[in-house]
């Protein structure tokens, strides 16, 4: 099965959940570290009863968060390269991390799930190319239009 990544930023929680429930998703893994949100829906409470009223799985998986002091250093020189630097040190320190979660997105319809619209722009889309590297995959990016 594919693994897919899908941004919650400029979404209403029911286009959103459409636009996996379209895809026969069944698990969403929240890669925030801190599962707060601003958006009405996206924060851990209200997604998680959101998602299982719409017949979906939710996990809150927060080792696959960007570390604190990568956020800031990011919020600071903005240098995308860097981050990515960082964050793939991060991963590499954590190999097993992305072992398991290849191993469970392997048989699972998974998504991937951050802020973020673009992936190219987040966090997600670095994890995605370490599991597709794994299972040999193609990861499906998903968008709310």
């Amino acid at each position: 099965m594919p693994l897919f990544t899908l941004g919650y930023e400029g979404a209403k929680i029911e286009d959103f959940l459409g636009v996996l429930c379209a895809q026969s998703v069944d698990v969403i893994v929240d890669v925030r570290q801190l599962p707060l949100s601003r958006k009405p829906g996206f924060s851990k409470g209200s997604f998680h009863k959101r998602a299982t009223a719409a017949g979906l799985d939710y996990i809150h998986a927060p080792i696959f968060g960007c570390p604190k002091n990568i956020r800031e250093k990011y919020k600071l020189d903005s240098n995308w390269n860097s981050y990515t630097v960082e964050f793939e040190k991060y991963l590499n320190d954590n190999y097993e991390i992305i072992v398991d979660l290849a191993k469970f997105v392997k048989d699972t319809n998974a998504c991937l799930v951050c802020f973020e619209k673009d992936y190219r722009n987040c966090h997600r889309g670095i994890i995605a190319n370490y599991v597709d590297v794994l299972l040999k995959s193609q990861t499906i990016h998903l968008v709310v239009e």
